[in-house]
């Protein structure tokens, strides 16, 4: 399992638009891939459940990815965040 840390530095947080984008990347992938907000958790394939997070910029999360590609997945959604103004 691969777990990172990373700050939402983008100005509008894990919204409609960047949670589209990391849902679009995360669905490419056959590992498991969860985004940690607070005692939430969320799906990274749906973008509804990371809207339901409610991220806001400057907040931090963590990307958690399981299975066997992980480390592509990890490495996908991480580039897909620092595009973003992240990571």
């Amino acid at each position: 399992m691969i777990v990172r840390t990373v700050e939402i530095r983008n100005h509008i947080g894990l919204h409609a638009h960047p949670s589209y984008l990391l849902s679009m990347e995360a669905g490419k992938f056959k590992s498991d891939i969860s985004i940690r907000y607070q005692e939430k958790t969320a799906d990274a394939k749906k973008s509804i459940s990371i809207l339901a997070l409610g991220v806001n910029a400057g907040e931090q999360i963590e990307l958690c990815v399981s299975g066997e590609d992980e480390e592509e997945a990890a490495e996908g959604v991480l580039d897909v965040l620092k595009h973003m103004g992240n990571a």
